[in-house]
Order: structure tokens, then sequence, then C-alpha cells
């Protein structure tokens, strides 16, 4: 994916696809997610999509939800557990079971 896709996806509020793979994403620059990887959890927003790897901005490891998931994602309080931020973080797509929206403020300090 170049420049001009992640500006035209930035203008049009568009989902981003990727012409290496012709693979098009249900989510976009800007999102603010909560992903669930193979390993990991972790919270940020998507700063680009490019070459197999979602760029996180503002992004933080998430050891576990403490909770059950649900009540994590309405709440955005995760209970008797680790947030660690780590700032520009990159994911594996492939990696990715999946992908939930995150309508909380993003921790900025460990808890």
């Amino acid at each position: 994916m170049d420049k001009l896709d992640i500006i035209k996806a930035l203008l049009l509020d568009t989902t981003v696809e990727n012409k290496t793979t012709n693979t098009e994403y249900l989510f976009k620059v800007g999102d603010v997610v909560f992903l669930r990887t193979v390993t990991l959890y972790y919270l940020g927003r998507i700063k680009k999509i490019q070459g197999g790897f979602v760029e996180l901005e503002d992004a933080c490891w998430v050891q576990d939800t403490g909770s059950r998931l649900a009540e994590f994602l309405t709440n955005g309080v995760a209970t008797s557990t680790e947030l660690e931020p780590t700032g520009r973080t990159l994911v594996n797509i492939t990696n990715v079971i999946d992908c939930l929206d995150w309508k909380h403020k993003l921790p900025t300090e460990a808890q």
C-alpha cells in the first residue's frame, strides 16, 4: 500500500485494501481497537496498515482482561490485570484473531 492509498482511505473514510494480496480489511486507519492475537492482546489507534502489519499508535499491551470480555469492552477497565503502554506497536495481521472496537480512552500509564 502506498501513501496515496492511505490518504484516500483517510479522506474517504473507506476500508483499506492490501493491493499485494487483494485483501480488504474491515478496520481502517483511525479506528481505536482491541486486538486479540494468537498470544497477546493490544489496545491502540490504527495508524497504518502495510506489508502484512497493522501499526498501532498510543498502543498498550494487555496481559488479560481480568474479567469477562464483554465487561472489559463495556466498562473499559481491566480489573486485576496488567496494562503496559508500548507506544508504536506493529502487529502481524495473520496473527490477529479478532478486532473489536474500543470506545474508551487509551491507557497512558501502566496498571
